[in-house]
């Protein structure tokens, strides 16, 4: 299952803005998009897990600013274009199967700034 990340930019949440505007940090979009896939997804994730963060909206309508960490945590989505990999991925994970039975592995790729999931 291909995938992209929409990540949150830190530069847009006020407790980190004056941070970034004092220290003359650089923002990278592809790095916090990996820093995104190394924390949030991982490279052996559990399904439930990647179900739970796929944007349930179009990517322009994924929040971009929160004032908690768990409005924050809903700024970063994964995106999967294929409306039939999302149903596939959501009826997997809804089984009553235990969280081990499906090997899920996920890699991705920084300069083509996408992933690919893969579920045995």
């Amino acid at each position: 299952v291909a995938f992209r990340i929409k990540a949150h930019d830190p530069r847009q949440f006020s407790e980190y803005k004056t941070n970034w505007e004092t220290n003359g940090w650089q923002y990278c979009e592809a790095d916090r998009e990996e820093e995104v896939f190394l924390h949030r997804v991982g490279k052996s994730p559990k399904l439930s897990n990647i179900v739970s963060k796929i944007a349930c909206s179009t990517k322009d309508k994924v929040p971009k600013t929160g004032t908690n960490r768990v409005e924050r945590e809903t700024t970063d989505a994964i995106v999967i274009d294929d409306t039939q990999h999302v149903n596939l991925m959501r009826l997997l994970s809804s089984t009553d199967l235990p969280n081990d039975y499906w090997v899920v592995s996920a890699s991705w790729n920084r300069e083509a700034r996408s992933g690919i999931i893969r579920i045995a």
